[in-house]
């Protein structure tokens, strides 16, 4: 098991576009269009690898010199609740500590809100929708 960093468009950036295909857009009948992808052009990619296959991702976007926004978290359907999710979340909040940022963001699906609020995320606002899922806006102050 490893977490690190991969390049945009590099062979792993790949691997994690597959992976944010099967898990987060597939199931809803949807996919990145090439705007959506060239977006992402200044993102940091997450990878979680077991042996040398990614099973978990996420993006991370600075927004502000003190916030930082986590986007795409995907995990493998089939090891899902083995916290992967949990250490990349470890992960980020450590780079964020070390990078310094005072702030982690998201738009949690609803029904990862339990996930976040395990993790003292707290929810901002009131429900909308992404994507056509009900989203809520989370945060967590990192000290």
């Amino acid at each position: 098991m490893r977490i690190e960093f991969v390049n945009y468009l590099s062979e792993q950036y790949y691997e994690i576009l597959k992976l944010r295909r099967e898990v987060l857009r597939k199931p809803l009948g949807l996919d990145y269009n090439d705007s959506q992808l060239l977006e992402e052009k200044d993102d940091l990619f997450l990878a979680y690898y077991l042996d040398d296959k990614i099973i978990g991702c996420l993006l991370l976007r600075p927004l502000s010199q003190n916030e930082l926004k986590v986007r795409q978290v995907a995990v493998d359907f089939n090891i899902q609740g083995k916290g992967i999710g949990l250490a990349l979340m470890k992960f980020v909040e450590n780079y964020a500590k070390e990078n310094g940022f005072s702030k982690i963001s998201l738009h949690a699906r609803e029904t990862a809100i339990n996930f976040y609020l395990k993790l003292n995320y707290q929810v901002l606002g009131n429900k909308f929708y992404e994507i056509n899922l009900a989203h809520y806006k989370m945060f967590k102050q990192i000290y």
